[in-house]
């Protein structure tokens, strides 16, 4: 570890939006001591701490390390805790500092080390009594607010950085675990010989008398700097009375109202397994519970009974599309809506994992293929082996023919999901955007309506919900026996018209319902369209920047 003697930033200023947010800011942090950055909101508190971190790119101004350039490759040693703590809520304290500690740690540790390393952290942060319970979130009791806090303190600590940035530790907590918190900080930046700022709104009285060095900051600009017990002093030299027995961080507002080495640190191997094991960890408690399982079970029931061998032939045509149907939509939109919360859920996490290169997204991305999507289509294959045996729609060629086009509708739904997810923050937006595409795809793909006007027969092309479903029913009737057209209605098929003894084959079936091209374009098209939507949404998540 490079031993670090001064941080030092001077003259910063960043303009946001033609507003200037920091306006010529200077200060420095010191190895073993904590400087403590304090101000009303909206004074460029958490803006220094992002110009310092490179997250902004400042307008003007020098940010030294030991009166180097403080520079990309130098900022691999610094850690920035945000105010907001972003967890996967399924995953315990554990599982995430174990995550944390063998993605962000370099592979040149041993596992060993890095365990050592996570007991370690967890004793100084004083963790052990929650090590194996769930972070939790508003629907799943977990964490304690300090717990959560101390958390996210953990996962930066992990990497040992020289210089560690937190923003509002204290924010959302107790007065005693801000104090508890505060004093563990502290007291890691003199131990280990670290720099440690963190920026605070309004502390406690006992939090305030720890502080070694302050710098005020209003409106932008900095109203003082130095010792932080001589800050009332100061002011009070400039005529603001002071009164001993009030709290230094109450007086203060009120005077303020009047005045490059290696880029990802562990290989993409590496980072395929552990995003793999989270993302397991992750979505198996959201897409095997036991009612989804109960669900489907019921469903299975209630379809093999209504289907049960059904005959193949032309009478039964809209029972098979209408069982095809149903199957396929609902089980694409349970996948749509399960894809869509997976995105939800790992948005914040990812945007600040990101931000400190824990691991390329092209693994993140590939990831979330190679361990939600099998989670995802178990249960609707399973579902649709006891369809497919009940309704005696074949033999066994069939059955694989079967559900692996149900698989591909999985396939292809997922990744239109993972699309919608990754372009829209509102959830609400996202399921009525997939509601929109799944369900008016229905409408014009064949199934509701097979005689559209002639103006808008091309119209079912652009539904996906067409495709898997034009596909099963080519297959499930291609061995339909040929009907004589006396048997049928002669104005319902074109033969028919000019010799009442002839044929009616499963071809002129499938054209008369709007199914006209042969089975492998429908299959080439749902798996053209699937890799083309993915590589939409992989190129729209490296374009798009999150907020948390």
């Amino acid at each position: 570890m490079t031993a670090v003697r001064q941080l030092n930033f001077s003259d910063l200023c960043f303009k946001s939006q033609h507003k200037e947010i920091l306006k010529h800011v200077s200060g420095s942090a010191s190895s073993g001591d904590m400087l403590t950055v304090m101000g009303p909101s909206g004074s460029g508190k958490t803006t220094l701490l992002h110009s310092i971190a490179g997250k902004v790119s400042v307008t003007s101004g020098d940010i030294t390390l030991n009166g180097s350039p403080f520079n990309k490759q130098q900022r691999r040693h610094l850690g920035y805790v945000m105010q907001e703590d972003v967890f996967l809520p399924n995953l315990t304290l554990w599982e995430t500092l174990y995550f944390s500690a063998m993605m962000r740690v370099s592979d040149t540790f041993s596992k060993q080390e890095k365990l050592d390393r996570i007991e370690k952290i967890v004793t100084t942060l004083d963790l052990q009594h929650c090590i194996n319970t769930v972070i939790g979130d508003a629907f799943q009791r977990g964490l304690s607010g300090g717990e959560r806090k101390r958390t996210h303190i953990a996962c930066e600590l992990l990497t040992d950085p020289d210089i560690l940035l937190i923003d509002e530790p204290t924010s959302g907590l107790d007065s005693s675990s801000a104090h508890r918190l505060m004093g563990q900080l502290k007291k890691y930046a003199s131990e280990y010989n670290k720099i440690l700022m963190v920026t605070i709104h309004q502390p406690s009285s006992k939090i305030y008398h720890m502080f070694s060095t302050l710098l005020l900051l209003a409106e932008g600009q900095r109203v003082y700097y130095g010792v932080a017990a001589e800050a009332t002093v100061y002011f009070s030299s400039l005529g603001f009375t002071y009164n001993p027995r009030y709290n230094p961080a109450d007086y203060l507002p009120f005077v303020l109202e009047e005045k490059e080495t290696n880029r990802w640190p562990t290989s993409s191997w590496n980072q395929l397994k552990l995003l793999n094991w989270r993302s397991y960890k992750q979505a198996k408690g959201r897409i095997f519970q036991r009612y989804d399982i109960i669900h489907a079970a019921v469903l299975a029931v209630i379809f093999g009974m209504l289907y049960f061998q059904i005959e193949n032939s032309e009478k039964t045509l809209r029972d098979k599309m209408g069982m095809v149907t149903c199957s396929f939509l609902h089980w694409g939109l349970q996948i749509s809506f399960s894809t869509i919360l997976g995105h939800s859920t790992d948005r914040g996490v990812v945007w600040k994992e990101r931000t400190v290169g824990a691991y390329r997204l092209s693994i993140f991305y590939v990831s979330r293929l190679t361990t939600e999507l099998p989670l995802l289509l178990v249960i609707p294959t399973i579902f649709n082996t006891v369809l497919y045996w009940a309704a005696g729609l074949g033999g066994l060629d069939g059955y694989f023919v079967f559900c692996g086009i149900g698989i591909l509708n999985g396939l292809l739904v997922q990744s239109l999901a993972s699309v919608v997810g990754i372009c829209f923050v509102n959830l609400k937006l996202c399921f009525r955007f997939m509601d929109v595409i799944l369900l008016g795809g229905l409408l014009i793909g064949g199934f509701f309506n097979t005689h559209p006007p002639s103006w808008l027969s091309w119209s079912k092309y652009l539904s996906i919900s067409h495709y898997p479903y034009a596909a099963s029913v080519s297959y499930l009737l291609k061995d339909m026996d040929p009907l004589p057209c006396n048997q049928t209605s002669l104005t319902q098929y074109p033969r028919c018209r000019n010799n009442a003894a002839d044929l009616v084959t499963s071809h002129d079936v499938l054209a008369n319902v709007g199914i006209d091209l042969p089975i492998y374009c429908y299959i080439a098209t749902i798996v053209s369209a699937t890799f083309l939507l993915h590589l939409m949404g992989y190129c729209v998540l490296r374009w798009k920047r999150y907020t948390t």
